[in-house]
């Protein structure tokens, strides 16, 4: 509220635990004009794409929550199989932490990386 943004934005998090605020004129503003099919699928696209018409405001995540290679979000086969992999070894029928996935992500690189 302060910077008077349009859109904020965390980066650094894990792909798939994004957090965005957005105000709601922006939002009005990029449906009106809006013209692109995958605009409707995220609906922060096209404040994106077209940042020059709107303030954008990007905040590094605090350190902690801080690991930008981590996946877990689902859009190829391969996140649905590093998915399923976090879920049979941490998922106890609660939403799990993000520092819990991010040590997890963190584990699997090392792993992948030194065998």
């Amino acid at each position: 509220r302060e910077q008077h943004a349009d859109l904020t934005r965390f980066e650094g998090l894990p792909i798939g635990c994004g957090v965005e605020v957005v105000e709601r004129s922006a939002l009005e503003q990029a449906v009106a004009e809006g013209t692109d099919r995958y605009d409707e699928e995220h609906v922060t696209a096209h404040l994106y794409r077209h940042a020059a018409g709107f303030r954008v405001q990007r905040i590094d995540a605090p350190q902690r929550f801080c690991c930008p290679d981590c996946r877990v979000t689902l859009d190829t086969e391969n996140d649905y199989q590093r998915l399923q992999q976090l879920f049979a070894e941490r998922y106890r029928g609660e939403p799990m932490e993000v520092e819990e996935i991010i040590q997890w992500c963190n584990r699997e690189t090392e792993r992948a990386v030194c065998p």
